[in-house]
Order: C-alpha cells, then sequence, then structure tokens
C-alpha cells in the first residue's frame, strides 16, 4: 500500500511537471509570436521612414522644376526633344499610384493585409517612389540645361561639320557657365 501511494504521488508530481512544462511551451510560443509580430511592425515604421524621406525628396525636385521651368521656359521644348524622361516620369507616377490604389484600404474584409503584406506593400511603394523622385530629378536638370539651340545642334550635327562629339562639348561648357551663373 505504501508502494502504491508513493507510485500515485510520483504520478501526480509528473503530472504537474509535464502540465507546467505545457504551459511554458504556451508562453514561449506567444512571446516568440510577439517578437515576429514586433519584428514585421520596426519594418512597416522602418518602411514608413523611407516613404517619408522620399516624399520630401520629391517635393525638392518638384521645386526644383517649377524653378527650372521659370527659369528658362524653352526647356520644356528642348527637353521633349531630346529625351524621354516625360515618358518616364508619368510612367513611374502611374505605377506609383497603382501600388498606392491597391494599398489603400477600401473597408471590409477584403482588404484586410497581414503584417508580412503591409510591410511588403510598403517596401514596394518606397522603391517605387524612389524611382519617380529620380526620374522627376532628372527631368529637373534636362529642362534647366536643355535649350532650343541643343536641337538645332542636335538636328544639325552631320549638316553642318559637327560630330555629337562637338554638339555634346558644346553643350557641356554652356552647361557649365550655366551652372556658375545659377
Amino acid at each position: 500500500k505504501d508502494q502504491m501511494d508513493g507510485q500515485k504521488k510520483t504520478a501526480l508530481l509528473q503530472n504537474t511537471i509535464a502540465a507546467e512544462f505545457e504551459q511554458m511551451r504556451q508562453w514561449e510560443k506567444k512571446y516568440n509570436s510577439y517578437l515576429k509580430t514586433a519584428s514585421g511592425f520596426a519594418s512597416s515604421l522602418k518602411a514608413c521612414t523611407h516613404l517619408y524621406n522620399d516624399g520630401v525628396r520629391i517635393f525638392i525636385s518638384l521645386c526644383k522644376l517649377k524653378k527650372a521651368i521659370s527659369d528658362n521656359p524653352q526647356g520644356i521644348v528642348a527637353a521633349m526633344s531630346m529625351n524621354n524622361l516625360y515618358i518616364e516620369t508619368a510612367t513611374e507616377l502611374v505605377t506609383v499610384f497603382s501600388l498606392l490604389r491597391d494599398a489603400v484600404a477600401k473597408g471590409g474584409k477584403e482588404n484586410m493585409l497581414t503584417g508580412a503584406e503591409r510591410s511588403q506593400t510598403l517596401w514596394a511603394l518606397n522603391d517605387q517612389l524612389s524611382a519617380f523622385q529620380k526620374k522627376l530629378n532628372l527631368l529637373y536638370l534636362s529642362i534647366r540645361t536643355y535649350t532650343m539651340t541643343d536641337v538645332w545642334n542636335n538636328v544639325t550635327a552631320g549638316m553642318l561639320d559637327r560630330n555629337n562629339g562637338e554638339v555634346a562639348r558644346m553643350a557641356m561648357n554652356r552647361w557649365r557657365r550655366a551652372a556658375t551663373v545659377r
């Protein structure tokens, strides 16, 4: 009888220890889940700071673009015929708009995002905004520097004993003079 009572006490103690270990495993799972969620939240927060940075850069580029247009109005037409930056910038803008439209919640259950999807969307948006800012900056530089003289020199490069290198050197010298004046 003493052995049976001892075995019952041992079994009861083992069951209690097993229950405590199971409780600890549950707490560990919850803690790991929290860490994953907090990490996703930190990634989303970091992506948002990058989005803010890109937004500020886009705003600065737009201000520079406005100033370039007012300083060199012929640059609008000249830049249009010298490169494809208008089309490329518009394409980037449409891409950013499409991503934003898809990311904005329309309400209801059909548009719920997980933390990972939210972070992925924010990082994709960050990449698209960065590309858009670069295109805007190139467009600003193009409008600021190109003139109708560049267009004329480009069109007449082979006709007036000028090659492309000479046209580029003339444009570079004029751009350097314009940069020192501004």
